[in-house]
């Protein structure tokens, strides 16, 4: 595992290893941005691996919001809200397994490029699907906006379903 940091904003590179470029803040003093990331890694960790839904929503800030497929699912206001949707995905799949290709932070935003691997309820059917994800933070540190970029036709050719049953089933 790799970090590249600059300023404020920080990469990580996956399996990569890399230096960091310049060192401007000592690591007791890390950059919120830097924070943040740790923080959504873990998150997407916790998510993946064994999902306590209730202890994800504490993740996330009073008044946020989650949109799992950019433009064309709801957005889901509030830690319940997206509490139910995620519990929601985990009924079309199990075995959910979280790649991590990149992430970087700037600021409040974390953004992350990762490859989920899940098997489908219905067949035991493998599905992998590359997603770009947004995430803001806020001062805390809790997740105040989430937001998802992936292929439904990709997806869909996989789970053999029309795009209109994989989008439902996201959100």
């Amino acid at each position: 595992m790799g970090w590249q940091g600059c300023s404020s904003t920080y990469l990580y590179l996956g399996h990569v290893p890399c230096e960091p470029v310049q060192r401007h803040v000592k690591e007791r003093n890390k950059p919120v941005a830097h924070d943040n990331l740790e923080r959504v890694l873990q998150f997407l960790k916790e998510f993946h691996e064994a999902p306590d839904f209730d202890r994800l929503a504490a993740y996330f800030a009073p008044g946020c919001s989650y949109q799992p497929l950019v433009p064309t699912t709801a957005t889901f206001k509030g830690r319940q809200a997206i509490a139910d949707v995620l519990r929601k995905q985990y009924q079309t799949y199990y075995d959910c397994r979280c790649e991590i290709h990149a992430a970087a932070a700037n600021g409040p935003f974390v953004f992350t490029e990762r490859s989920d691997h899940v098997t489908l309820h219905k067949g035991d059917r493998k599905v992998s699907s590359r997603v770009c994800a947004v995430f803001e933070c806020d001062g805390e540190g809790q997740i105040m906006s989430w937001r998802e970029y992936w292929d439904t036709s990709d997806v869909a050719r996989q789970m053999d379903m029309d795009v209109d049953h994989v989008v439902s089933a996201a959100g």
